[in-house]
């Protein structure tokens, strides 16, 4: 943050750096229908704790943390029929036929 101020004010903070930020995402999904799909999403959001030092040499610390849930209903134009996978099935025993 550089020459950091108000309007028509002199710059309270003067400092530079960088600093490292994270999230973390996740989330379900389910196809309700060939177009219409609901999902629900968590996203965390963080910083470590940066220190800015002020124009007036004080100091302080800062840190950004943030957690969100969304909520999502998808609507897909012109989407083909849902693809499912096929079912699981055991593999042919070794040295014989596939049973039946």
């Amino acid at each position: 943050m550089s020459n950091v101020g108000f309007a028509g004010q002199p710059a309270f903070i003067d400092d530079s750096g960088n600093f490292l930020a994270y999230q973390l995402w996740a989330g379900v999904g389910y196809d309700i229908t060939s177009t219409t799909a609901v999902s629900v999403d968590y996203r965390y959001f963080g910083t470590p704790n940066p220190t800015f030092t002020m124009v007036d040499g004080t100091s302080f610390d800062s840190e950004a943390r943030g957690n969100n849930v969304d909520l999502s209903l998808r609507y897909r134009f012109w989407a083909g029929p849902v693809r499912r996978r096929a079912s699981w099935r055991p593999a042919p025993p070794m040295g014989g036929a596939a049973p039946r």
